[in-house]
């Protein structure tokens, strides 16, 4: 069996070039389908997986909200260090707590008890 030789190939082997090959249409097509595939399931993975966006996003709102969290401890904090440097050292607070909380009065001062 003799293969026909075309123009192309005859001017190519005349040049010293070796004939091109042409890929078929199914391996093209094949290739396609398995990196659609391939993208599908790299996208279904950044939607859903461990690392996904939306478990990036729980995370962001966790810190976010732990972040708030931690201001609004840090300014209780702050509040609660002053008034125990009030009861400590400021003679006004001091004697407001033991009028408050004591039942005190001053020397001269009268106090009625009202049932």
């Amino acid at each position: 069996m003799q293969r026909s030789v075309t123009n192309e190939e005859r001017s190519s082997t005349a040049t010293g070039d070796l004939p091109r090959i042409r890929p078929r249409r199914t391996d093209r097509r094949w290739l396609q389908v398995v990196l659609v595939l391939t993208a599908v399931i790299v996208l279904a993975d950044a939607l859903v997986g461990e690392q996904s966006v939306s478990s990036g996003r729980r995370a962001r709102q966790a810190y976010s909200s732990a972040d708030s969290d931690l201001a609004a401890l840090r300014e209780q904090n702050a509040h609660l260090r002053d008034e125990i440097r009030r009861l400590r050292e400021d003679p006004e607070t001091i004697e407001f707590v033991a009028r408050k909380d004591l039942g005190l009065a001053r020397r001269g001062e009268i106090v009625v008890v009202v049932k």
